[in-house]
């Protein structure tokens, strides 16, 4: 359950927010509305287990909503009249575009943020789709840029090739484009394909351009 924590509030009421701090991710509700702007996590990159248990991710220094700030503030039972319909964290490259939407369960727990006093660490329970800590270079590289020519995932292997495939999927899925009329004809670089992840990563820059997305099964 939600800590209570009056000097969360007490510190948004004295406090000028931080303007230039540029957040790295956005909590985002059902509606695609955006709850919260976050300067960080800890967490995100998930080490593959054997065991079924709950993974959770820190949020730090998010700046909350003010419909988020009367949910921290309210009593458990204004909590569950009003729930907040948490859907999904944004991450953010480093120009400030979305890259990828994961899905986040519930907050389980809050506390006031040093990084400023506006804002709050958040810990919430992670999603079954979060980014794996053995592909975590592959993440940071399109945090910098999306690829801007072809190949570029070949020099991966195993699981950050696989995770270039979750992020291009990711990607594509976020963004709806359309596929191409019928009746086109593509050229399939074929000399980087040595396992089913780099069939389907060619396949979708044949089609879609570097980073492009067409299939994954």
């Amino acid at each position: 359950m939600i800590s209570s924590n009056s000097n969360v509030a007490d510190h948004w009421d004295s406090a000028m927010p931080v303007e230039s701090l540029r957040p790295k991710y956005l909590l985002i509700d059902e509606d695609d509305r955006i709850l919260g702007q976050c300067l960080d996590a800890e967490g995100l990159y998930v080490e593959v287990t054997d065991e079924d248990e709950s993974v959770t991710i820190e949020l730090l220094g998010c700046l909350p909503s003010q419909r988020m700030r009367d949910y921290l503030t309210g009593s458990k039972r204004y909590r569950q009249r009003n729930p907040l319909g948490l859907a999904w964290l944004r991450m953010l490259d480093t120009v400030g575009e979305p890259l990828v939407d994961f899905w986040l369960s519930q907050i389980v727990d809050w506390r006031p943020s040093a990084l400023d006093p506006q804002r709050v660490d958040l810990v919430a329970v992670w999603g079954v789709d979060s980014p794996l800590a053995g592909a975590r270079d592959v993440w940071e590289r399109w945090l910098v840029a999306r690829p801007d020519r072809l190949n570029l995932w070949a020099e991966y292997e195993g699981v950050a090739r696989e995770e270039w495939l979750t992020i291009v999927r990711c990607d594509q899925r976020r963004l709806g484009r359309p596929d191409h009329a019928p009746g086109r004809t593509y050229d399939l670089d074929g000399s980087h394909i040595t396992d089913k992840a780099g069939f389907y990563l060619a396949i979708g820059e044949a089609i879609n351009g570097p980073g492009g997305y067409f299939g994954c099964n």
